[in-house]
């Protein structure tokens, strides 16, 4: 297992973040952790990107979960697919097969999952990886609806500590 910390006072920041991590993550299981608000579908916009999708990415909140299909390729990686997660308003793993969330997971995919633990996801499929989201204090919410990177006035103040953990060490 290893671990760093990063912090992203701008979203410029967390752009940086995103893609130092992007080879990292390309096409692994992702639980991304933290408080509403405290930078999480954020931090996807960011990452997209750096895997080929360059639209715009949204909280999956409502509709539970998001896919995005890379169109194009600036780097090495792989184009696929990624899905992007909101379980917070899930309460038990039978509401994943409702959703098809393990057809996904049967895809070479980037899947990334906020709110993984309200259905405690990690006892059925442990995450390659977990980013945790510490708000900095004095922070500023950012609105999740319909977000991207290009769309934020300025450079925009984030605030935020990511704690990324790689639990296989073959992840780095």
């Amino acid at each position: 297992m290893s671990t760093s910390v990063y912090q992203a006072q701008t979203l410029g920041d967390l752009a940086d973040v995103a893609g130092s991590l992007a080879s990292s993550l390309c096409g692994k299981i992702v639980y991304l952790s933290g408080d509403v608000g405290a930078g999480k579908t954020t931090f996807v916009s960011a990452l997209a990107p750096h895997l080929g999708y360059f639209g715009s990415v949204s909280s999956p909140t409502f509709t539970l979960i998001n896919e995005y299909y890379p169109s194009t390729s600036l780097s090495t990686l792989p184009m696929l697919p990624i899905y992007h997660g909101d379980f917070y308003r899930l309460h038990d793993v039978q509401q994943l097969d409702n959703i098809g969330f393990w057809d996904l997971v049967d895809n070479r995919a980037t899947i990334l999952v906020e709110w993984s633990e309200s259905v405690s996801l990690s006892s059925l499929l442990p995450p390659d990886c977990t980013i945790t989201f510490t708000r900095l204090p004095g922070r500023i919410d950012l609105p999740d609806k319909g977000l991207s990177l290009s769309n934020v006035a300025g450079s925009g103040d984030l605030g935020c500590y990511l704690e990324v953990v790689f639990h296989h060490e073959s992840s780095v």
